[in-house]
């Protein structure tokens, strides 16, 4: 009796130093992996600041109107190219 259970240890200590080894693996890629999302996240924070302050800059009339005119692309319309479209009374939204 006394054999198996020294036995058991003998095979119960190298068995656990593995899991501890594993674990310990494990742990170290999941940290990496939270790591380098959390830069990711980081990022894509700052991404969204600067797009929410070009587009803050672009809600003054003024400043839509300085672009406007600074872009080529961009032309004022005769009244006669503008259509305007209106809703139907009654209409459901």
């Amino acid at each position: 009796m006394k054999r198996k259970i020294v036995l058991g240890l003998m095979l119960c200590i190298p068995m656990l130093m593995f899991a501890n080894a594993y674990h310990t693996f494990r742990y170290v890629r999941q940290e990496n992996t939270i790591r380098s999302m959390d830069r990711e996240q980081r990022a894509m924070i700052e991404a969204n600041k600067r797009a929410i302050a070009d587009i803050s800059r672009l809600t003054s009339p003024a400043r839509v109107r300085e672009a406007a005119e600074a872009d080529p692309r961009y032309h004022q319309r005769f009244p006669a190219e503008i259509i305007y479209i209106r809703r139907r009374e009654g209409a459901r939204e």
